[in-house]
């Protein structure tokens, strides 16, 4: 029997852009939204924010999105909160859409819980799942690091506004299908809160920890920051990324944006490879989301190895030039 379509159930997802591309992220939140239209039985459309998308909107075709709206500006371009939520405020208040979905990202962080005060309903981060069922959106999400799964379902009345956790889902694709394209013109708000000053770019990186498949972390084990290199080498080897402790950072071997952790960011790559971390529970809230952990430390008795998939117990250093090896042969 074929799904009859209802048309005010509209699932909105907000893309995420950077250097005038679409971040991995903005492809698993299409897949995500794809099958959530579908229960829903409604349309799934997209905002993207920004300037210089247009010739990279053909790799949102297959996805089944009807409608993509395109704020487009150069005062878009980076990402300013507000900016960024007024224009998206704007534009749901237009719509009206049945549900808004964002990744739990730097962006989404700040962003999403912005607009939600704006629209004065309630929201829920960091789901990783989220389903429509009986006519309720019920949203899951861990908590206690983990250690508990929540299932949530939304109360009051529509828009519903949640936040996807990265790495929470596989990329998948359909059929390729056309799209409608409405560009909206950007209306600066005359009284803005914060004004973007100045944007200072740290040192570049290949790929970011919340987007890797393979994520390379050191602890409070490797000494200083030059003790990191082998992670990087590695990282390298396999098309990774490098990241740290709290404990790591802290003694300045590592930059506060490699931290995972309750204080830091929250990964969710395929592959988890810890050299030297205790294993303690705030590192672990971010990290716990990992499909495959593998820890090496000397001590037999470290916490990490409650939580790891698998475990080398042994001198860091050591083993470290051992993968190194290992992966060049």
């Amino acid at each position: 029997m074929r799904k009859e379509l209802v048309m005010n159930r509209v699932t909105l997802l907000f893309l995420e852009s950077g250097n005038r591309n679409f971040k991995k992220s903005a492809f698993e939140l299409a897949t995500i939204g794809m099958n959530l239209a579908a229960d829903c039985r409604g349309e799934l459309h997209a905002v993207i924010m920004g300037c210089g998308l247009e010739s990279k909107l053909d790799e949102l075709k297959c996805f089944g999105i009807s409608k993509i709206y395109y704020i487009e500006s150069a005062e878009l371009e980076y990402f300013h909160v507000h900016t960024y939520a007024p224009a998206l405020f704007t534009l749901i208040k237009e719509i009206q859409p049945y549900i808004v979905l964002g990744m739990s990202s730097v962006i989404g962080k700040d962003l999403f819980p912005r607009l939600s005060a704006m629209l004065g309903v309630t929201m829920v981060s960091d789901c990783i799942n989220i389903e429509c069922n009986n006519n309720s959106i019920i949203a899951t999400r861990p908590v206690y690091s983990g250690k508990v799964f929540v299932k949530t379902r939304f109360t009051k009345g529509a828009p519903y506004i949640a936040t996807l956790r990265v790495n929470s889902a596989e990329i998948n694709k359909i059929e390729s299908s056309g799209f409608e394209v409405k560009k909206i013109q950007f209306i600066k708000i005359e009284k803005q809160q914060g004004v973007l000053l100045e944007i200072k770019e740290g040192e570049k990186k290949k790929i970011g920890i919340t987007q890797a498949d393979i994520v390379v972390s050191g602890g409070r084990a490797l000494k200083n920051s030059n003790d990191f290199s082998i992670l990087y080498e590695i990282a390298d080897i396999v098309g990774g990324a490098v990241a740290a402790s709290r404990a790591a950072v802290d003694a300045g071997c590592a930059s506060y944006d490699m931290q995972v952790g309750q204080t830091g960011k929250t990964v969710s790559p395929k592959l988890y490879v810890c050299f030297g971390i205790s294993g303690a529970v705030q590192h672990m809230a971010g990290a716990n989301g990992s499909k495959l952990i593998v820890a090496v430390n000397k001590d037999p008795d470290a916490p990490i190895f409650k939580y790891a998939d698998y475990g080398i117990i042994g001198d860091v250093y050591e083993i470290a030039h051992e993968i190194k090896k290992m992966l060049n042969s």
